[in-house]
């Protein structure tokens, strides 16, 4: 796969473009001040990968819910699920190819954390031959890796 995807444009310079095989096949993280435009590059990524490749959103706050009905994505509500049943939907979605957005919002932080784990967990014990290309997105990544030991439980 060697599609390019428009992400904006460079003022004088046409469209700034990212190539998608390239960031399946290594990491982006994006980091900036609050207000910097984060979520909205996210979402613009999400918008314009969403026909071309399995997503995986994992959503604390409910703000990539909208994508759904736009590219038939899943919306899994945390909430509502158990561990288990998190983990087992989460190789369902790798199985069957399809495109989820883990809802997390309403959990407090070390319910949100087992389930993204349960539900991430899921998606990668399922057999090698289940493994396509998917966008795993894990909006304010910084819920799920503390600052300092001891903030949540070992567990």
């Amino acid at each position: 796969m060697s599609s390019n995807i428009e992400m904006g444009q460079i003022v004088g310079s046409g469209p700034a473009v990212m190539n998608l095989a390239e960031l399946l096949a290594t990491r982006l993280l994006v980091q900036g001040n609050s207000g910097s435009g984060k979520s909205h590059l996210l979402r613009r990524l999400l918008e314009q990968t969403g026909n071309l490749v399995q997503q995986a959103i994992i959503d604390p706050e409910g703000d990539f819910v909208s994508l759904a009905e736009a590219y038939s994505h899943l919306v899994i509500d945390a909430a509502e699920h158990t561990e288990a049943a998190l983990q087992a939907a989460g190789e369902r979605m790798r199985v069957h190819r399809a495109s989820v957005v883990l809802n997390l919002e309403g959990l407090d932080a070390d319910l949100q954390m087992r389930r993204a784990a349960a539900f991430l967990g899921g998606m990668f014990d399922v057999p090698r031959a289940h493994w396509y290309p998917v966008l795993v997105v894990v909006d304010e990544a910084q819920l799920f890796a503390p600052a300092a030991a001891g903030e949540v439980s070992d567990e």
